[in-house]
């Protein structure tokens, strides 16, 4: 299912949606530990990518309860990190 459909067209709430959000924060997870990073941002409405934390949890209820921010689409590019939509801390938010 395209990314577009599922992070801004269906229920947060639905099985579908679940799935692809767990797939979404297990790349994010293999991406984050391969960097060598401790937290990762948070794309939810309400976070935007400013705020990060190292437990994913969070990111996930976030994310069901508020959804993605908009500019995660396909073909926006934050920082290096175009492939996931995700922007990692690093030193700055550390």
């Amino acid at each position: 299912m395209d990314r577009s459909v599922w992070m801004y067209q269906i229920e947060r709430v639905t099985i579908e949606y679940l799935e692809h959000l767990s797939h979404f924060l297990k790349v994010a997870e293999d991406d984050r530990v391969k960097k060598g990073k401790s937290k990762v941002h948070c794309p939810c409405k309400n976070c935007l990518n400013w705020e990060c934390f190292a437990d994913l949890k969070t990111i996930k209820s976030h994310l069901i309860e508020k959804g993605f921010m908009q500019s995660l689409l396909p073909g926006f590019c934050l920082l290096k990190y175009r492939v996931i939509g995700f922007a990692y801390c690093c030193e700055l938010a550390a």
